[in-house]
């Protein structure tokens, strides 16, 4: 019969071998949780910004700023945007989420300030603004339509006042000015009427004062004030002024 003395010491063996199988356990649990985190950790990394055997981008790319900021993501598909795609501030506030139409490549898009303000909203074709943009002020109220052909300034481009009355309104024909041009004043009078032909300011024009009554008149070649110009006070004619290209010739006062 084992001693009482054994009868402790195995007793004691038995507690630490115990302990030390649980130390066992814990630590390999531990690595083997450590482990696979990274293991999946690092194949989901590996899983983004992906680009196939003909070199075209697939699944999800993200793009980040300096110190590991998102800056944006999205989805591919054969290197065609698809789905949403966000843009990201430094700050880490929304910039823009473009919604891609199918495999298109064209999407609707709606831009925001640093304060999450709406900024503006209209589709993209490829890269580059096409159809009609609304564009909205700080406190996000509709301020501005532009009208655009694949990135060019094409139609009716119109600002306007906070209670909704046009501003000024200006046609554009492939990024060029072209046709009428006016500006109004708040109460919705005429300020400015004139025309623009190549970009440049071309014939007739009137500028008027705040009650709406002429303030000069006179005619535009290739953007310069051309031959005669007559100037107003409170709607009454006072001078009349010749031009040649630009180039003031001859001032006539009236008022006598």
């Amino acid at each position: 019969m084992p001693s009482h003395g054994s009868i402790l010491e195995l007793y004691t063996f038995i507690q630490i071998a115990s302990l030390n199988l649980h130390a066992f356990r814990k630590n390999f649990m531990y690595k083997f949780i450590f482990f696979f985190t990274v293991f999946f950790s690092t194949l989901a990394v590996a899983q983004e910004n992906q680009i196939d055997a003909q070199g075209r981008k697939q699944g999800t790319w993200k793009k980040y700023y300096e110190k590991e900021k998102l800056r944006y993501q999205g989805q591919f598909k054969d290197d065609i945007p698809v789905g949403t795609f966000t843009y990201f501030y430094e700050n880490g506030k929304v910039m823009a989420v473009n919604v891609y139409r199918g495999k298109t490549g064209n999407a609707d898009s709606k831009q925001f300030d640093e304060q999450n303000r709406l900024m503006a909203e209209g589709k993209y074709v490829g890269q580059v603004r096409d159809s009609i943009w609304r564009i909205y002020d700080d406190k996000s109220v509709f301020v501005a339509e532009e009208a655009y052909k694949v990135g060019a300034k094409h139609g009716a481009w119109v600002t306007y006042y906070s209670d909704g009355v046009v501003a000024e309104r200006i046609d554009y024909v492939d990024g060029v000015k072209q046709g009428l041009w006016i500006q109004k004043y708040e109460d919705g009078k005429n300020k400015t009427k004139a025309n623009y032909a190549n970009g440049k300011l071309s014939g007739e024009c009137t500028y008027f004062d705040g009650n709406g009554k002429p303030a000069m008149r006179g005619k535009y070649k290739n953007g310069l004030k051309d031959g005669v110009w007559l100037v107003y006070e409170d709607g009454l004619l006072m001078t009349k002024e010749e031009y040649v290209k630009g180039k003031l010739m001859k001032s006539t006062d009236l008022k006598k």
